[in-house]
């Protein structure tokens, strides 16, 4: 990731160093007060919202590098409430990491709609 971050995939089809989008289901992405173990992807960040969507709630995380993460933990699950402000680790099981070749374009030009 940009910034150095490092995290844990299982999908070896990319060179290490190769610039990759990362994709990730929120629905997929865990929250922990501590940091998480060895087998799981862990990155540390900050809570910079908070949104209750009723079954569930869901959290923006800026990571170190500035990049934003969103968790969307169910309501019967949360054994943690965070706020903003509360640091975190991020934490997803490697196999659930999707990785997309970076367009030759850029991103942004890319997902234009004309």
């Amino acid at each position: 990731l940009r910034g150095n971050l490092e995290l844990r995939v299982a999908d070896t089809s990319h060179m290490p160093g190769e610039v990759v989008i990362v994709a990730l289901r929120e629905e997929l992405v865990r929250l922990q007060k501590e940091e998480g173990s060895s087998e799981k992807s862990t990155l540390p960040g900050d809570v910079v919202d908070v949104r209750f969507l009723g079954s569930s709630i869901r959290y923006q995380v800026r990571l170190g590098n500035g990049d934003l993460i969103a968790a969307r933990i169910p309501t019967g699950i949360l054994r943690n409430s965070f706020k903003p402000g509360d640091r975190v680790f991020v934490t997803f099981d490697p196999e659930e990491a999707l990785l997309y070749g970076y367009p030759a374009l850029g991103l942004l030009q890319e997902l234009e709609v004309y």
